[in-house]
């Protein structure tokens, strides 16, 4: 009965093992099936895979111009809308072509009370419920498109820049690769401290870029996932870089940098990057923070 008792709590163990064993030897595979851009992915935080079967992923080739993740103007003046929860109606994906195309300068584009406007060298403009674009020449509408949006084409064509972006519903302009926040509406009245013009290009105006001295080529505010700046050179994320210190001790003020994200190394394989989104040439990525991860 003993010997009996034996051999089965003997077959139970080798059993457990055997199982671990495997489980263990399964989880190695898994690791080993990720690659190394993954791996990069995961460590910059883009941590969950978007199904891009309902995505036409011409939306993101040859971009010119794109405003925060949802607005895409191409080279030869196509704009694509992309919403990455749910799809458009007229499409039945979660991307949109319009069938106009945009000349000139894009400064712009925004989505205000389910409505695109867009702001041009020329005009503004907005898709009517037939995604057709409209001229917008009411004042009060106007201003739509941001505060005292009437006034965003005289002021900005009052103003030197390199670049100017448009994200958050705010605009900035890089000149001498250093960074602005841009006020149009101050340079459309062209008045400033003891009535000597407005300056774009004052110190209390100026983004704070950390140490990073390489070309800027992009710039996207990041509400709480961190802005996001390109360069010639790869992809930095706005961090918080003493976080060890803020929970030690209660009087330690927080500390940011612009940090080079690993993707950098697959610069040539990615059509888009943004806080919010990355985007390959078969897949899309979302960042989640490290809260909610």
């Amino acid at each position: 009965m003993k010997r009996k008792m034996f051999v089965v709590v003997l077959l139970i163990v080798i059993l457990l093992v055997t199982g671990c064993d495997k489980e263990g030897t399964q989880k190695n595979e898994n690791k080993k099936k990720l690659s190394k851009e993954e791996i990069s992915l995961s460590s910059d935080g883009y941590t969950k895979s978007i199904d891009t079967s309902n995505f036409d992923l011409k939306c993101f080739d040859n971009i010119k111009y794109h405003f925060d993740d949802n607005v895409f103007v191409s080279n030869d003046g196509t704009v694509c809308l992309v919403n990455y929860e749910k799809p458009f109606s007229l499409s039945k994906k979660n991307t949109l072509f319009i069938d106009e195309k945009l000349d000139g300068i894009v400064y712009g584009a925004i989505k205000n009370d389910n409505t695109y406007y867009f702001l041009t060298d020329k005009e503004m403009l907005k898709l009517d419920e037939n995604y057709n674009f409209v001229a917008v020449t009411d004042l009060a509408e106007m201003n739509n498109f941001g505060f005292r949006g009437s006034e965003a084409i005289g002021g900005i064509k009052k103003t030197s820049f390199d670049k100017i972006f448009f994200s958050g519903g705010l605009f900035y302009i890089l000149k001498d690769n250093s960074l602005y926040r841009f006020s149009y509406y101050n340079a459309y009245e062209n008045f400033g401290e003891n009535g000597d013009g407005y300056n774009p290009y004052l110190d209390k105006y100026k983004i704070d870029t950390g140490t990073i001295n390489e070309e800027i080529i992009d710039y996207m505010h990041g509400n709480f996932s961190g802005d996001i700046i390109v360069t010639n050179n790869g992809y930095y994320r706005k961090t918080l870089t003493n976080s060890d210190e803020i929970n030690k001790y209660n009087d330690v003020l927080e500390k940011y940098d612009f940090v080079k994200l690993e993707i950098s190394n697959y610069k040539e394989k990615i059509r888009f990057i943004s806080p919010n989104y990355i985007i390959f040439d078969n897949a899309i990525y979302r960042f989640v923070p490290v809260e909610l991860r």
